[in-house]
């Protein structure tokens, strides 16, 4: 069958569990040979890791477990909070899941049978260990990323979840395009600030905030710093301020961690009348 990568390229982390080798047309004999040559060393009974696995991936499946949880979201791509330890969930041998070690979701989920979460059982489980407004960030970034999904997928996949986390999703809006943004949206709703996000101002183009009728919010995320946007957001600014609008350019360390200041100067904004749109050309 010939080169492990060549034979069975849908192996996250570079890990892969002997059922889904045997699946796709492996034999025992091909897999023995495998780990002979060095294509395949053995993590745990049944769990093989390649030349091109990931070092976390392979500490999971180490663990008993599998990458779960936020650490599964953050390998799809998704948006969570930085700083977190990797999340693992519990193989299916592993019947009892021990909470201080192992992440699981408020129903039971179907043994894992890939080294990484697929991305509605990670969503399930990280609804257990995100705070309310980073699990918000999170779903938003699920649905902005994967348009075939709908708001009941969510919903189904957190069934068994108390109604406290059913609610989180009414916050939800697909549209916000990054996590950041996200969380201004959230934390500013929290205070009664009306807004809407990725409004589209003639002469402007499309911004992530509006409050009122001319306080926009820009919110920058880590690619903002490092791409090519700095010149173009800059001068999208200009124009927006000769038209009238009052700009406020956040970037993500300041939500992250300067939030209290930020939301403080925001808010001071809005009690001068900086949203009311006096200053908007006639």
């Amino acid at each position: 069958m010939g080169e492990f990568s060549t034979a069975y390229p849908d192996a996250p982390g570079g890990v892969v569990a002997r059922p889904e080798l045997l699946r796709v047309g492996w034999t025992p004999a091909q897999i023995r040979r495998s780990i002979r040559a060095g294509t395949m060393s053995v993590i745990r009974p049944g769990w093989y890791s390649t030349s091109t696995s990931d070092a976390a991936v392979v500490a999971a499946v180490r663990s008993g477990g599998v990458v779960g949880c936020v650490s599964a979201l953050e390998h799809h791509g998704i948006w969570v909070p930085p700083g977190r330890v990797l999340h693992v969930r519990a193989s299916d041998h592993r019947r009892r899941v021990d909470s201080r070690i192992y992440c699981s979701a408020h129903r039971e989920l179907p043994a894992p049978r890939v080294a990484v979460d697929p991305l509605l059982p990670a969503l399930a489980c990280a609804a257990r260990c995100l705070p309310g407004e980073d699990f918000i960030a999170a779903c938003d970034s699920v649905l902005h990323q994967h348009p075939e999904l709908q708001m009941s997928d969510l919903g189904d996949v957190l069934s068994g979840a108390p109604a406290r986390v059913h609610r989180l999703l009414d916050h939800v809006d697909p549209r916000a395009e990054s996590g950041t943004e996200s969380l201004v949206r959230i934390r500013l709703r929290r205070r009664n600030v009306r807004l809407d996000i990725q409004v589209t101002i003639r002469g402007v183009g499309r911004v992530d905030i509006l409050i009122g009728r001319s306080l926009i919010v820009e919110v920058d995320s880590v690619a903002h710093h490092t791409g090519d946007n700095y010149q173009p957001d800059r001068t999208r600014d200009q124009k927006a301020k000769a038209l009238g609008y009052e700009v406020v350019r956040l970037t993500w360390h300041d939500v992250l961690y300067r939030w209290e200041e930020m939301e403080q100067g925001l808010l001071r904004m809005i009690r001068r009348g900086d949203h009311l749109g006096r200053r908007l050309a006639r």
